[in-house]
């Protein structure tokens, strides 16, 4: 009973952040339980609790007396977050790692296609290489903070395709010197642009 009682909880939690990734909804964007338990078939009950947990994530903003509304990142949040995304990357190419897949292989043709999917995946399998779960978990929060910016990203940088294949070839190098290179020189690439990013993201009755 209590696994059925969860299903539907999961299943909001899952579309919502899904959505909110993706830049489905907007940044800016009110939230309204009613509307999106309608949209998924669910009761308001779980719908709520969701974007109570999405909140916790940083991907949702309550406003006492005026509900859930998707976070308006700013530049310096943006800055902070690709920091942060790059320090637990690094870290988690520090000691023992677990077994990995061929990446290169998986990835290689998403790298083409959506590149900006392609790196979030391939980031979130290094992050997740470490021996401790700590890394990999709390990568995912950052990922999906920083999804929404990420495909905007191309307004501004040119040649992601490109840059993705290069990473996804370095997935099975053993030379680790080199994949911390790369990621360094991934995010420091963008440090710069929070501020145009951050206005690509506003919404518009506050540009």
């Amino acid at each position: 009973m209590a696994i059925r009682r969860l299903e539907p909880y999961r299943h909001a939690v899952t579309d919502l952040r899904d959505r909110l990734r993706t830049g489905v909804l907007a940044p800016g964007t009110r939230i309204v339980a009613k509307d999106v338990s309608e949209d998924l078939g669910l009761s308001p009950t779980p719908v709520r609790e969701a974007m109570a947990r999405l909140a916790g994530e940083g991907l949702l903003v309550e406003r006492r007396g005026d509900g859930f509304f998707v976070r308006v990142p700013t530049a310096p949040y943006l800055a902070e977050l690709y920091r942060l995304s790059l320090v637990i990357l690094l870290e988690a190419q520090q000691g023992e790692r677990r077994p990995r897949p061929d990446l290169s292989l998986v990835l290689g043709g998403e790298a083409q296609r959506d590149p900006v999917r392609a790196v979030e995946r391939l980031f979130l399998a290094w992050a997740g290489e470490s021996e401790g779960t700590a890394l990999g978990a709390f990568y995912g929060l950052v990922l999906n903070q920083l999804g929404p910016v990420r495909r905007v990203e191309a307004q501004l940088l040119p040649d992601l395709a490109a840059e993705a294949q290069a990473l996804v070839a370095l997935a099975e190098v053993p030379n680790d010197h080199l994949r911390r290179d790369a990621l360094t020189e991934f995010h420091a690439r963008r440090v710069p642009f929070a501020a145009a990013l951050a206005q690509l993201l506003a919404p518009a009755d506050d540009g």
